[in-house]
């Protein structure tokens, strides 16, 4: 950090201490034997002293003489130097994040954007510990509210959860390995603030995306849930045969598999969140209603009974997909010959000194549900959530009202409009953002681009910041260019 080629930038200056654990850490993995400098010709080290009479000198040896004098040499400051720009590198986010906050104390979310190697010993040092508490009730599977869980992480939910929020709280989340239920992205429905959740452990800190595959059975396992909790009871033979479909299913991640599991112990705490899929089943289009049917009754018959409290439940599932009753009772007495031949070949009985077990043959069951693959595709467009309203158009930014050199020096007019608009908050949606930027006329990847990359050549800094929200770092403006961006907002319509 000392050499006079050395560019030492903002998150070297701002968290030393944790860039030297960084340094030494990344130095140790990249020479776990010690610096080996390669071989060449060097002088050696010379140390002479003189006495203050000035009356002699002599020589004096280092350490035995012939030490090789390795300040002249670049290649041993060069390779510190790129470990050292490395480093920096890396903590970029944590120190930008760091720098938004009151008197630069970091807190979880601030610890969330270091590097995974460093995240849970910082978050060790906060009060709270809130990594701990929130690894507890992972490993315990405890239920706890939205708010709750948004208190925890010291994200502030600021009313009723957004889309945007609960997908920063689940990021937050998953960059210490965990998981919570009611992650958007993956979510049945957006979450209230009273809505219970469950955490879960991820094997990556990285959220990643749904897929097709996931949402068919995600779908599927509702149903069957559905089923399950039809006679009032979630028999340890359904429980096991749904857990059983979880695992043995193809195309998902570990993580996935690790979700769907906290989802299905989050319903059967409580069977009532599964109402939700119920009311929709009347959308059902009449051509995927048998192979529905068909896997609801072989559910229901999981247990190797049926109750009373089952049969009304299957009556109201009927009623709502606008199928006669009667149809469900010729199926339950076996007059269906079709339905017969699935049940026996999917349930199998061993009666052994009058006990009656029974298991679930799920190449057979995987089977049936492989035919009704465009049934899962209708269903996920029936039951997926309707998004968000998008919010009001605002009126197109004008293009010709006040150059770019008065606005922000060195920015294209069009870019400096828009980001006198940007600059009038701290943190945009993804869905706002996106709009305000196509108003303007210009494409968000693009315009992003170009302010960054004039902020950088401005403040060394990124001024647009993150994907949902996009934070604007508007702290790294001038005053000059605040009080203009005042200026030109008043003069643009609302």
């Amino acid at each position: 950090m000392t050499h006079p080629e050395t560019r030492v930038r903002t998150p070297a200056k701002r968290v030393p201490e944790i860039l030297k654990t960084l340094f030494i850490a990344a130095t140790e993995k990249h020479f776990p034997n010690g610096y080996v400098m390669k071989p060449g010709r060097t002088k050696a080290l010379k140390k002479r002293y003189r006495a203050c009479s000035g009356t002699f000198e002599v020589d004096v040896d280092i350490l035995g003489g012939a030490i090789p004098d390795v300040t002249d040499r670049a290649e041993p400051i060069n390779t510190a130097r790129k470990i050292f720009d490395e480093c920096t590198d890396a903590l970029d986010e944590f120190s930008r994040a760091l720098g938004r906050l009151p008197g630069m104390t970091p807190n979880l979310s601030a610890i969330s954007k270091l590097p995974l190697s460093l995240r849970r010993s910082e978050a060790e040092k906060l009060d709270a510990l809130p990594v701990a508490v929130l690894d507890k009730m992972a490993k315990q599977q405890t239920l706890a509210t939205v708010a709750q869980i948004a208190e925890i992480t010291g994200i502030g939910l600021g009313g009723p959860p957004t889309k945007s929020k609960l997908r920063e709280i689940s990021q937050l989340c998953a960059s210490f390995n965990l998981g919570v239920t009611f992650d958007p992205a993956f979510a049945f429905k957006v979450a209230a603030a009273e809505d219970k959740a469950i955490l879960f452990p991820l094997k990556s800190d990285q959220l990643t995306e749904v897929t097709a595959r996931f949402r068919e059975l995600q779908l599927s396992l509702m149903l069957s849930m559905l089923v399950g909790h039809a006679d009032g009871h979630f028999h340890e033979s359904e429980r096991n045969a749904i857990l059983g479909q979880i695992q043995q299913a193809v195309g998902l991640t570990e993580d996935d598999r690790l979700r769907l599991v906290a989802e299905v112990r989050l319903n059967e705490t409580n069977p009532q969140r599964l109402e939700d899929w119920m009311k929709r089943l009347k959308d059902v289009p009449p051509d995927t209603r048998e192979a529905i049917v068909a896997e609801l009754i072989v559910m229901a018959t999981a247990d190797g009974e049926l109750h009373a409290e089952e049969i009304r439940k299957l009556e109201t599932i009927f009623r709502r997909m606008g199928l006669p009753v009667d149809d469900l009772y010729d199926r339950l007495h076996g007059s269906n010959r079709a339905w017969k031949d699935t049940k026996d070949a999917t349930v199998s009985r061993d009666v052994t000194a009058g006990t009656k077990s029974q298991t679930i043959d799920f190449s057979r069951l995987q089977s049936i549900r492989s035919e009704t693959l465009v049934t899962s595709s209708v269903l996920a467009d029936i039951f997926s959530e309707e998004e968000e309203d998008v919010p009001a158009a605002t009126d197109k930014i004008p293009k010709d009202e006040t150059s770019s050199s008065e606005l922000f020096d060195g920015l294209e007019q069009r870019f400096g409009l828009l980001l006198s608009e940007l600059v009038s908050r701290q943190s945009w949606s993804a869905p706002d953002f996106e709009h305000l930027v196509r108003d303007a006329g210009l494409m968000p990847g693009a315009a992003k681009e170009a302010i960054n990359e004039w902020a950088l050549d401005r403040f060394d800094d990124l001024l647009l910041e993150g994907d949902d929200p996009v934070y604007i770092n508007v702290h790294l403006l001038p005053s000059t260019s605040e009080k203009q961006s005042d200026e030109v907002m008043e003069s643009l319509p609302a």
